[in-house]
């Protein structure tokens, strides 16, 4: 979602659904954007990947799903996340 500009603050999975597109091909689509903030709403790239950090909506999102889904899915750290933790 970072990568498109959008920080969404209350990321969980019903705030997503999924299209399958083919067999094998699915694509997430984001449906509720009530608690999203914008990239063009932050002053510079800092402080944008500042929020990016503390809310890490993508391994919220992640960290849910590994409940769901049991064993065999791991939603491994990213970057902006390990950043934060150094």
């Amino acid at each position: 979602m970072g990568d498109r500009g959008i920080l969404n603050e209350g990321a969980k999975p019903g705030n997503f659904m999924v299209n399958q597109v083919s067999d094998h091909v699915f694509k997430l689509l984001m449906i509720d954007f009530a608690q999203c903030k914008f990239r063009k709403d932050f002053k510079d790239e800092e402080e944008w990947r500042e929020w990016q950090a503390y809310h890490d909506e993508e391994r919220a999102i992640g960290r849910v799903m590994e409940r769901y889904l049991e064993e065999g899915f791991v939603y491994p750290a990213d970057s902006l996340q390990q950043e934060a933790e150094c």
